[in-house]
């Protein structure tokens, strides 16, 4: 578990870093989707920090985190 935190803490940075690099490139060029990215970025970590320790997380939550982090990947 300890190795999994580990990578975890590491991968954390690099995805927030990314983020802020596409919304920065979103500012210019579309003001309206750069809003709705800072929206479904704050989701994504508001449900990492919410479930942070927890073992079960409701099927609607996890559903709501993907959709999220998919349209930022997007």
């Amino acid at each position: 578990i300890a190795r999994y935190e580990s990578l975890k803490n590491q991968v954390n940075p690099h995805f927030l870093f990314n983020s802020l690099n596409a919304l920065t490139s979103l500012i210019y060029s579309d003001q309206d989707m750069a809003a709705r990215f800072v929206q479904q970025l704050s989701e994504v970590y508001r449900y990492v920090l919410d479930t942070q320790g927890k073992e079960v997380v409701p099927l609607a939550d996890e559903i709501a985190f993907l959709q999220s982090y998919l349209f930022l990947q997007q």
